[in-house]
């Protein structure tokens, strides 16, 4: 969080309200959430920590405030242990 003044309020808000832009810092400034694997000798990656990480801030505040977010719909996965 160095990047961002120690704040994951600092994160969220350089996304400018856009999912996949927070998704995509996400995996940028924080090596964990890059996620991927070797299919027929090419990586791939998936990215799918970053984005349940977006879709949590995005049901913790219900939409609103850091939570309001455009193009969820843009996202592509999210916790299989969640029922919709």
């Amino acid at each position: 969080l160095a990047h961002f003044e120690g704040k994951a309020s600092n994160l969220i808000k350089r996304a400018r309200g856009m999912a996949p832009k927070l998704a995509e810092l996400l995996a940028m400034y924080f090596p964990g959430f890059r996620d991927h694997c070797v299919f027929r000798g090419k990586q791939v990656f998936f990215y799918k920590r970053a984005q349940i990480f977006v879709g949590d801030v995005y049901g913790a505040f219900k939409g609103k405030g850091l939570g309001e977010l455009k193009d969820m719909e843009k996202l592509t996965c999210f916790a299989d242990y969640r029922i919709p």
